[in-house]
């Protein structure tokens, strides 16, 4: 179960469970390969908060909010190619 979803200006994905402590590449943290801290409900990396879109409304519509906050943040097309990628591959594990 996910409750937040953040994409980042580097073109990572980060998924956040109510009932774990931390954010994760991953719908399912075990599956997971990067974490970051949670502060107070936004990622941070070294103490420093991410920039980023966050989306707080996880129901069927996820994979196009996703997809629209990829665009809203302008990114170089290195970046946007990144997101694009890791977008597609969690796309299988998102909730329904």
């Amino acid at each position: 179960m996910i409750d937040k979803v953040f994409i980042d200006t580097d073109g990572l994905i980060w998924f956040k469970n109510p009932n774990l402590s931390n954010w994760y590449d991953h719908p399912s943290a075990s599956i997971a390969k990067r974490a970051r801290q949670d502060n107070n409900g936004h990622p941070r990396l070294a103490g420093i908060c991410l920039s980023g879109v966050m989306i707080s409304q996880i129901d069927s519509q996820l994979p196009n909010r996703m997809a629209g906050a990829i665009k809203e943040l302008e990114l170089p097309d290195y970046l946007m190619q990144k997101a694009s990628h890791n977008l597609t591959r969690v796309l299988p594990d998102l909730p329904n």
